[in-house]
């Protein structure tokens, strides 16, 4: 019989597993469970799933816990090819960064200043 995955089981910190429970994710996707590991231990990874499969937790928490270890200075760049998605993306490291005061800016193009 096979066990299900935790966030735990994947080597999060426990400030960040429970982040996951107080918005309602409870257990790890299959693109989690394959890309967190990965990344936490410092190596590229490159994920494809659906929609609504929880890829941007899948690479933020990571990100999120390795800044925790070493706050300083810029730490992440993430590109994306619609405003809409960076606003989302955005809103997720919102949310998972709160516990630690994270500081987030969205730079888009395409749009005049007044």
């Amino acid at each position: 019989m096979m066990t299900e995955t935790s966030f735990k089981d994947l080597e999060l910190n426990p400030w960040l597993v429970r982040q996951c429970a107080s918005i309602g994710v409870k257990t790890p996707t299959p693109i989690q469970t394959n890309c967190i590991p990965q990344i936490l231990k410092g190596k590229d990874c490159i994920g494809a799933a659906k929609t609504g499969s929880g890829k941007t937790l899948a690479f933020a928490l990571p990100i999120i816990q390795k800044l925790c270890e070493d706050p300083y200075g810029i730490f992440a760049l993430i590109l994306t090819p619609t405003r809409e998605l960076a606003y989302q993306i955005a809103d997720q490291f919102a949310v998972m960064g709160k516990a630690m005061n994270l500081r987030h800016c969205v730079i888009v193009g395409g749009m005049t200043f007044s």
